[in-house]
């Protein structure tokens, strides 16, 4: 008997026989035993390469402990191609169809014969049509999902989020970023957001995967504050790539008055790497995403706080361009009450006491204002807006 422990079921193997004094063995036939995986396995079949492809090493194969076994008539090159207890999109019988089935077809496209891992269809060939069929049934879940394989590498990819401003200002540029990403084959992510703050506009793959070979990306797939991406690398891997790179770049329009605050409500809920042999590489999320020297998307006049007050109070306000400030206040009959020139200010948020227009309740000649409701207007270039507020003493 030939038994190579511990042998996986992706795992191809150069089969050759010599004897304890080093000679080659001659005396076939002889038994080939692979391990097979212990979860969601019904059956295998060991395949030998031939010069027409990969042909059943022979019609004679059994599963034993654990095993499959094959008489051989001759040494060589053989795979083991398993059959699952689930659907054949449920590629690697984990229960789950997700972004390593998508990777199993990639890591096998083009290739043809009987029995090659990722030919989905049974056509003898892995294409397009393959891809296509774990992509219909991408997200599923079968039963009781079982432990899907775990890379070997076992320091983590850190995925992060980077945002730019556009020329339009209420546009942002948002990045998925993963570093060390030659080590990455294939990936899925799940995004968040306000839908009351942000508007998704448009999704594109990065580079991460695209400048090392053909890539095939499923179109994202996008529910109410909630978006979903996907893409793997087909054939071969010109590993052409290390490093930092973006998966994929979204454009989010910014419905409300600040980006920045409407940055905050993003995040990566979930994510999912494939490395190079189809297994889970392990994943560290940093989902806050640097905007210092953001302005605002609009200028803007916020409530005063607190509110009702006394006898101080703070306005709040947003500038989207560097501009001067005045704001006003008037009782009730209009009349004016005080006047808070705040001078030349850069855009920005001042939003914070530190920051914030202050009214100390006074008028003009010093002297305390009576309860009442007042209304504060503010004054930058060709902006003017007004609010009310309220003393109560």
């Amino acid at each position: 008997d030939i038994e190579i422990p511990d042998a996986l079921s992706a795992s191809v193997w150069f089969i050759d026989g010599m004897t304890q004094t080093g000679g080659v063995i001659t005396n076939l036939p002889g038994l080939v035993e692979l391990k097979l995986p212990t979860s969601g396995i019904e059956g295998a079949r060991i395949l030998i390469l031939t010069d027409s492809g990969w042909e059943l090493a022979s019609e004679d194969q059994f599963i034993e402990e654990g095993l499959v076994a094959s008489p051989i008539t001759q040494f060589g090159v053989f795979r083991v191609a398993v059959v699952s207890t689930g659907p054949a999109y449920d590629v690697n019988a984990d229960g789950v169809v997700d972004i390593l089935d998508l990777t199993q077809v990639g890591l096998h496209f083009g290739e043809e014969g009987a029995g090659v891992i990722g030919d989905v269809n049974a056509d003898g060939v892995v294409d397009i049509l393959d891809l296509t069929q774990v992509g219909l049934h991408f997200g599923e879940t079968l039963g009781t999902p079982s432990a899907a394989p775990v890379s070997s590498d076992a320091e983590r990819v850190v995925l992060s989020l980077s945002a730019e401003r556009t020329a339009a200002k209420n546009y942002i540029d948002l990045s998925v970023i993963a570093d060390r990403t030659e080590l990455i084959r294939g990936f899925q992510f799940a995004l968040e957001y306000d839908v009351e703050q942000l508007e998704v506009i448009r999704v594109v793959e990065g580079p991460a995967l695209q400048q090392r070979g053909g890539t095939y990306w499923l179109p994202p797939m996008a529910s109410a504050g909630r978006i979903r991406s996907t893409s793997v690398l087909l054939g071969e891997d010109r590993n052409t790539a290390s490093g930092q790179a973006a998966l994929a770049r979204i454009v989010l329009k910014v419905k409300s008055d600040s980006a920045v605050d409407a940055l905050k409500t993003v995040r990566i809920s979930s994510a999912v790497l494939a490395d190079r042999e189809g297994s889970l590489l392990a994943i560290s999320l940093q989902n806050q995403v640097q905007t210092d020297g953001w302005y605002p998307v609009r200028t803007s006049l916020g409530q005063n706080y607190p509110n009702p007050f006394n006898p101080e109070t703070w306005i709040p306000y947003n500038l989207s361009q560097d501009v001067h400030v005045e704001i006003r206040i008037h009782n009730a009959l209009g009349q004016l009450v005080r006047s808070l020139d705040l001078g030349y200010k850069q855009a920005g948020e001042y939003l914070e006491p530190s920051q914030a227009a202050y009214w100390d309740g006074r008028n003009a000649a010093g002297e305390p204002v009576a309860s009442g409701t007042y209304f504060y207007t503010m004054t930058t270039g060709d902006f003017t807006t007004t609010r009310k507020m309220v003393i109560l003493k």
